[in-house]
């Protein structure tokens, strides 16, 4: 993956919607120590959503270069996986719209 500057746009928040109800999800990208302080890392993803069925859930995305997507890390319950979609959708035009 290539190196992003996201120094001050390591936060963002997506809207999700299913058949029950609109929620959302904070995502905000980890931080390495680095010379000049915390560096952003887009290898992983902090996530708080708040999942209506679930209630409110913190879990990490880390990413798979192999399939180019974000997955929880195996500590995590099952997220649904239009959810998933969504969330890495997010992601990708975040990433995007950062070049």
């Amino acid at each position: 993956m290539e190196k992003i500057d996201l120094t001050n746009n390591s936060h963002f928040e997506v809207l999700l919607e299913n058949e029950e109800a609109r929620f959302y999800a904070s995502l905000h990208f980890d931080h390495t120590p680095g010379f000049d302080g915390p560096v952003p890392n887009v290898e992983q993803v902090h996530c708080y959503m708040l999942e209506p069925n679930q209630g409110s859930l913190n879990f990490v995305l880390q990413y798979d270069p192999s399939n180019y997507l974000y997955f929880p890390t195996r500590d995590f319950p099952k997220i649904d996986s239009l959810v998933l979609d969504e969330l890495n959708l997010a992601i990708k035009n975040h990433l995007e719209n950062l070049r």
